[in-house]
């Protein structure tokens, strides 16, 4: 979401603060659905996508606000907080503030860039030992690789790449052998 380096300059402007839920005040752990990250709607209107009006919280806490009315209240005055917030605020500015400390997330278009040059480097530091690679093997090893290098990965996304990079333009080949399917480098390449 392009908010995110005005939520992160308007609610942990410190740095080093951890990010917690705006509801119960506890860390996210993207690994469990419920503690999660995910961008609370603090008026409830999912169409009103104005800055004052998001926040991170749980998804739990994102599902329990519709009956948690301590949880409404809070929303109530984050509102009136972060619209003061707003008015002593230059938008612009903070916009600059955040890419000099690069706290943006990565787009898409930045992680894909990023996962292609993963893919291509993972065939050829792998096709310079041997001479051929399982290719559901090389599919999840290079998902492994983006998600410790960038936080994200997606089997179907290395799969799109690795049919591009062997189409019959591309220095790598796909073929079945034995039952399964292999890459490797294209003959002359």
């Amino acid at each position: 979401m392009k908010l995110n380096p005005y939520i992160v300059a308007r609610d942990y402007p410190n740095e080093e603060e951890e990010q917690v839920c705006c509801y119960c005040e506890q860390r996210f752990i993207s690994t469990d659905p419920r503690w999660k990250r995910t961008y609370e709607h603090l008026d409830c209107n999912h169409e009103n996508n104005s800055g004052w009006n998001i926040a991170y919280a749980h998804f739990k806490c994102n599902q329990d606000k519709k009956t948690n009315v301590d949880y409404q209240f809070i929303a109530h005055d984050l509102i009136k907080k972060n619209k003061e917030w707003d008015e002593n605020n230059d938008f612009e500015f903070t916009r600059e503030r955040n890419k000099i400390f690069n706290t943006d997330e990565p787009t898409e278009i930045d992680l894909n860039v990023a996962h292609r040059k993963i893919t291509e480097e993972f065939l050829a530091e792998k096709l310079s030992v041997d001479e051929k690679l399982d290719f559901i093997d090389t599919i999840n090893c290079i998902t492994l690789r983006c998600e410790n290098q960038t936080g994200h990965g997606s089997k179907q996304s290395v799969r799109n790449y690795l049919d591009v990079l062997s189409c019959s333009e591309g220095k790598y080949r796909k073929f079945k052998e034995g039952g399964k399917t292999w890459i490797s480098k294209r003959l002359g390449q």
